[in-house]
């Protein structure tokens, strides 16, 4: 069984830049790991199973699109155990997802090279299955009106 610490991250700084052409904007991030890690242990088994975390979606979709690249089927049994809090912000969900697929691939007879892993990390870390981006939307803010001036007589 492969084992591996899934480390938490800060945002530290998070810059939204100009609008581009497809309706998305450029952003930069500056992160910080810190000391607190969910683990993650994967190995080879007759079918896929994610236990210790029940809302687990990404790890057990980042082992499905780790199996379907690699031309297999996905069979894994996955364990997290949870220390980075949920919804909090700290990136855990990434973070066990990305790692558990580290692990995996490196249990495959033919592990794919880190380049192949990256596009399937990332349609992970967006919850898209192919990696395609959203639809643009539509701007609905406005800018409000000024508001009126009064003058007592």
């Amino acid at each position: 069984m492969n084992r591996a610490p899934a480390v938490a991250k800060v945002n530290l700084a998070l810059v939204v830049g100009p609008r581009r052409n497809d309706d998305r904007h450029e952003v930069a991030t500056v992160l910080q790991r810190i000391d607190l890690a969910d683990r993650i242990a994967v190995e080879p088994a007759s079918k896929l199973s994610v236990k210790g975390f029940a809302e687990d979606t990404l790890v057990r979709g980042a082992l499905e699109e780790l199996a379907a690249a690699a031309g297999t089927k996905p069979r894994w049994a996955a364990r997290i155990w949870k220390q980075i809090p949920v919804a909090a912000g700290l990136g855990g969900g990434s973070s066990d997802a990305a790692t558990a697929l580290r692990l995996a691939n490196e249990s495959l007879d033919r592990p794919l090279a880190r380049e192949a892993l990256i596009p399937l990390a990332r349609a992970r870390m967006r919850g898209a299955r192919n990696a395609q981006p959203a639809a643009p939307r539509k701007r609905r803010w406005k800018r409000p009106a000024a508001a009126p001036t009064t003058r007592k007589p």
